[in-house]
Formats: structure tokens, sequence, C-alpha cells
């Protein structure tokens, strides 16, 4: 067996198959334990007797299995904000960055600031490279603490990654701090495991080929939604 400690763990067996073990929050006792096969096609949820939130537990086992299952089909789950702009070719813009950064608060800047703008996802999209290179964003039944739950889906017009400044300014990234700017809101589950680690990178370095990565440092005005806007579309 081989053991990865912190707020989820996640243990392989010998057989192929896998056991992952969910607490609420890290060095809490666990919640529930999700046995799933080699593939993540089929899985048993098992709570503990004592936690009252089944909710919670089989949010995640539902999120845990969705991620591991479809990262080798070019499809990661991401941790970012998406918002969608415009009519009938509406495409999605994706905030990332650690949580407090100010994801939600960027994204309600660009609903504030621009009428045709509205928000798809505020946690957790889907994100796949489709089979001619188009990549897509989706909405997911996970979006954390607001309940926007959307079955629809765009093309990416820009991933924005956030970080806090007494001033706004952006750049594009290069193919190398774009993947840097990009993994850490992939689920860290996929590091202990090569061939999902593979699957997550292949899928990135597809990602960035096609769609442009940005960082913004900023504060939480409207001007930086503008700023961002404007220079995705070099306007």
């Amino acid at each position: 067996f081989r053991e990865v400690k912190g707020e989820n763990e996640k243990v392989k067996g010998e057989e192929g198959g896998w056991l992952m073990r969910v607490s609420q929050i890290a060095n809490s006792p666990i919640c529930c334990e999700i046995a799933c096969d080699a593939t993540f096609a089929k899985g048993t949820l098992h709570i503990a007797r004592d936690y009252r939130d089944a909710r919670f537990c089989m949010d995640n086992a539902l999120m845990l299995m969705f991620a591991f299952r479809t990262a080798p089909l070019m499809t990661l789950e991401m941790h970012a904000a998406v918002v969608v702009k415009g009519g009938e070719e509406a495409r999605g813009y994706l905030f990332l960055g650690h949580s407090g950064t100010g994801k939600s608060t960027h994204a309600r800047q660009w609903l504030a600031a621009f009428p045709d703008a509205w928000l798809l996802n505020d946690d957790n999209p889907i994100v796949r490279v489709m089979e001619d290179n188009e990549v897509l964003v989706y909405g997911s039944p996970w979006s954390g603490k607001t309940p926007c739950y959307r079955n629809l889906h765009y093309p990416i017009a820009g991933f924005i990654r956030l970080s806090q400044a007494p001033y706004n300014k952006i750049h594009r990234l290069s193919v190398l701090n774009a993947i840097g700017a990009l993994l850490p809101s992939c689920p860290p589950a996929f590091a202990y495991d090569d061939s999902l680690q593979d699957s997550i990178c292949d899928t990135l370095s597809d990602m960035i080929s096609h769609v442009p990565v940005f960082h913004l440092e900023c504060l939480p005005d409207a001007a930086a939604a503008e700023l961002s806007y404007n220079t995705i579309f070099n306007k």
C-alpha cells in the first residue's frame, strides 16, 4: 500500500484499486472512505457512524471519482471561478488563485462591469480539450459556497491567475510559467500517481497551446476587470 498524508488521503492497494480517505479539515478525524477500482469506474462510499453530514461525503466522493476517472480523457476539474461574457459568441474566462486570493471577488467585478457577463461556476468547473483542440469549460455540480450549477459549456478565451496587489497590472505568461500557474488549480492528489500526473501534464500542455494564460496583480475593483478583459482582446 502507498499512503498519502493530508486533508484527503489516498491509499493504493496491491491489486490496483484505490481507497481514498476524506476529512473535512486537515488533521481532523476521517469522515468517510471511498473504495474504488483501478479505473475509478466503480466505488463504494463508507461514512463514519458518528459523522452527520452525509451530503459532504457524497459530494466529495462523486467529485473525486469524476476527477480521477476523466483525467486520462483530456479533462480537468479545476479550482477556479468562471464568468461567461458575450451573446451568440460567448466565451468563458477562468480566474484562478489560492483560496482567499479573490477569485469570487474578481468574478463579481466582471458581473458589475459588463452587462452581458454572468457566472457559470464559482469553484470547480470542468475543462476539456476536444478532438479538434478546442478548449471548453463546463459548469459542474460543485460550486463551493455559491450555488451556481449550470449544465452549459463554452469555449475558453483565457485563464487569469490572480494575486492581490495595491495596483492593477497584467501580463501574459510564457509556456513554462503558464503550466506553473495552472497546475496548483488542479486536484493535488494527482501528484501522487505517475500515470494521473502524466495525464494532467499532457492536458495542460494542450490547453496552453490554444488558450492564453495571464497573471493579474490587482485590486478588488472594476478597473481590474476592465484591464483583464481588454488585455485578452488587445483593446
